[in-house]
């Protein structure tokens, strides 16, 4: 009883088949792995692959998509230069017209007074009177109607006035012009810029989402991988517990040939056996396999 395996020379113990079926089922082997998310999958020839389901998928593409179109508007939102504010009105313009559009008011009034001097003076028989023109305060160099004169001068001095307030009102009506254009500029620039920051934010939050859903894309594939792993953990500890008591077992035999004990023999062989069955029990494989 002194040598033990194949060859009858050597003292190592034969590998017990059921010991050799879990060790080469403890290697990494394809595997396909279906959850509610998707479908997860190792296949020696093509890798590895993971497919999710839907909605997530449609959820993914419009995601990554949106971002994609979006991210188009944003450098020309960003980069574009900022639009000079412009003002141009023409002043001496509006005040030419302004005085126009008034004097032309003023006109027919002008007229019939004039028309009324011409025939107060008639009936006063004071049509012919003239005076000098130093006299009648309109400087040297002639004579003048002293009464023509005082009512040209107050036409003039009202036209004189006129055009005054035609300047004022151009200046009036070119500050409003001014503050209305200044505020439509504000507008719109601000709106370019909200523009811009809404461009930012929507393909921040489109790209985002594409990323959630390929964070559970990649969470699928390491579930898989763990499956796998615990799979090939669970027959590479049964071998181990199987290949321990087998061990355990020859060296209590062993010891027990040697002391000649026949009883004693039975004995120790019985308590390895029992050792040995009790930690390949204790492995997932071994519990699988005493329910059988």
């Amino acid at each position: 009883m002194g040598g033990g395996g194949k060859g009858g020379g050597g003292d190592t113990p034969e590998i017990d088949p059921q010991t050799r079926k879990y060790a080469q089922q403890s290697v990494f082997k394809p595997y396909t792995l279906t959850t509610s998310v998707g479908t997860t999958a190792y296949d020696k020839n093509k890798g590895f692959s993971v497919g999710l389901g839907q909605p997530l998928r449609d959820i993914q593409q419009e995601g990554y998509l949106g971002a994609q179109q979006l991210m188009g508007g944003i450098p020309e939102a960003f980069g574009r230069e900022a639009t000079p504010f412009a003002f141009e009105r023409d002043l001496e313009g509006r005040t030419s017209d302004i005085f126009r559009e008034q004097s032309a008011l003023l006109e027919p009034a002008f007229a019939q007074q004039r028309q009324q001097l011409q025939s107060d003076l008639f009936g006063s028989g004071r049509m012919g009177l003239m005076l000098a023109g130093e006299a009648a305060g309109a400087g040297a160099g002639g004579m003048v109607s002293p009464d023509a004169f005082g009512l040209g001068r107050a036409q003039s001095e009202t036209l004189a006035n006129l055009a005054a307030q035609s300047r004022q009102q151009a200046l009036t009506e070119q500050q409003q012009a001014y503050n209305i254009e200044q505020g439509i500029f504000g507008i719109n620039e601000a709106l370019e810029q909200q523009r811009a920051q809404n461009l930012l934010a929507g393909t921040t939050g489109l790209f985002g989402l594409g990323s959630s859903i390929s964070g559970t894309e990649a969470d699928l594939l390491k579930l898989g991988l763990a499956t796998e792993g615990a799979r090939g953990a669970s027959y590479a500890q049964a071998a181990g517990a199987l290949s321990a008591g087998q061990q355990a077992a020859a060296s209590a035999a062993q010891a027990a040939n040697s002391g000649g004990g026949g009883k004693g023999v039975l004995g120790t062989i019985g308590s390895a056996a029992l050792s040995a069955g009790a930690g390949f029990a204790g492995t997932e494989t071994g519990a699988k396999w005493l329910l059988k």
